[in-house]
């Protein structure tokens, strides 16, 4: 029974059809560009809400091992900011 208080959660699970690009900032932290099964535009999501899809990003991670760096100090950045990231979703 439900009371007044109470609202309905949405138990609807997306489906991905595949990652197209990662991006990272200062503000968001790690993203993912993520295509949905379903729908026609992609979305830029935070690694925090895509915990249960860490097969795919570590996929998408290993073939993009040659990802575009504009530097060395941008590079070790990235690098040090997946290591984070993969920690995070393996926790």
């Amino acid at each position: 029974m439900k009371t007044k208080n109470q609202k309905k959660v949405d138990l609807t699970e997306y489906v991905v059809e595949s990652i197209n690009d990662k991006r990272y900032s200062s503000k968001t932290g790690v993203m993912y560009l993520i295509k949905w099964i379903g729908y026609k535009k992609p979305t830029w999501e935070s690694v925090n809400n895509l915990k249960n899809l860490r097969n795919d990003i570590c996929t998408f991670e290993s073939n993009n091992v040659d990802y575009k760096y504009k530097g060395k100090k941008e590079h070790e950045r990235d690098k040090i900011a997946l290591i984070k990231c993969i920690n995070n979703i393996i926790i």
